[in-house]
């Protein structure tokens, strides 16, 4: 079958959503592991952090490495698309599912366009990590409430305007450097492929 098992990859449930996020890196970055909650968009801020450079303002997620703002986030945010997009310049015609967990509670949100019959379903995942109980209905409240904040998340991103894309260099700036001279890789004992070291001019959708 070319479709995947329920609740796993490409869907909003913690089977489709739920990975672990490791860090390696030898002198910086003390073994533990912590439960605090993390998304892959923290990623770039934290790489950027690490190698000296400055977050574009506004740019999303938080520095892993940084403690106080790890322990300062209550909620993430996410959503599932479309897997071949519709239209990459309208978000919202390729939305299928908003989701959100905040503390032990996680709320998944239907795009009614493009998911005929889909319901609220809200899990408390501290009590049913396998989300089989959907508490919607018995939690009408707490369900309104996350609803409401990932209403004012999510908005601007998938329900504005279309998005146009445009060159520009604010996430991060970058130097020439040679490809043969890519510490990174040479630290690795393999050449660089071609091309890599250049300088990339990242695309800011807006």
């Amino acid at each position: 079958s070319a479709n995947f098992a329920p609740k796993s990859k490409r869907s909003p449930n913690e089977g489709g959503v739920r990975t672990p996020i490791l860090i390696k890196w030898p002198g910086h970055v003390k073994a533990a592991e912590s439960d605090k909650l993390a998304s892959s968009v923290d990623l770039v801020p934290t790489v950027l952090k690490a190698v000296g450079a400055k977050p574009a303002k506004g740019l999303d997620g938080v520095d892993l490495l940084d403690p106080h703002w790890v322990a300062t986030r209550d909620a993430v945010f996410g959503a599932i698309f479309e897997h071949n997009a519709v239209d990459i310049a309208k978000p919202a015609a390729n939305l299928q599912y908003r989701w959100v967990i905040e503390g032990d509670w996680k709320l998944i949100l239907p795009h009614a366009a493009n998911v005929k019959g889909g319901k609220p379903e809200l899990y408390n995942l501290a009590k049913d990590p396998r989300e089989a109980a959907n508490l919607a209905g018995a939690n009408a409240d707490k369900a309104k409430a996350l609803a409401k904040r990932m209403d004012a998340m999510s908005s601007a991103r998938f329900f504005s305007s279309p998005i146009t894309m445009k060159r520009q260099s604010t996430l991060f700036t970058a130097k020439r450097r040679p490809a043969g001279e890519d510490p990174a890789l040479m630290s690795m004992g393999r050449p660089p492929p071609h091309g890599f070291g250049l300088p990339v001019t990242p695309l800011s959708l807006k």
